[in-house]
């Protein structure tokens, strides 16, 4: 098993939809997945190659 992470029923409240009346209100929403250890890649040490939430998010 420890080659693989697992996150089973995770229960996260957030404001998600299209129209505002949909975002109006927090929705409950369940998150089950699982990776394996092969999937995920190293974090490197090197700044520049470290992923960056913040880049990551500007590219939407």
């Amino acid at each position: 098993m420890a080659d693989r992470i697992i996150i089973d029923g995770l229960e996260l409240s957030s404001f998600i939809g299209v129209p505002d009346e949909e975002r109006a209100a927090a929705q409950r929403l369940t998150v089950n997945m699982s990776w394996s250890r092969s999937a995920v890649s190293p974090i490197s040490a090197t700044p520049s190659k470290t992923p960056s939430i913040i880049s990551a998010s500007a590219r939407r």
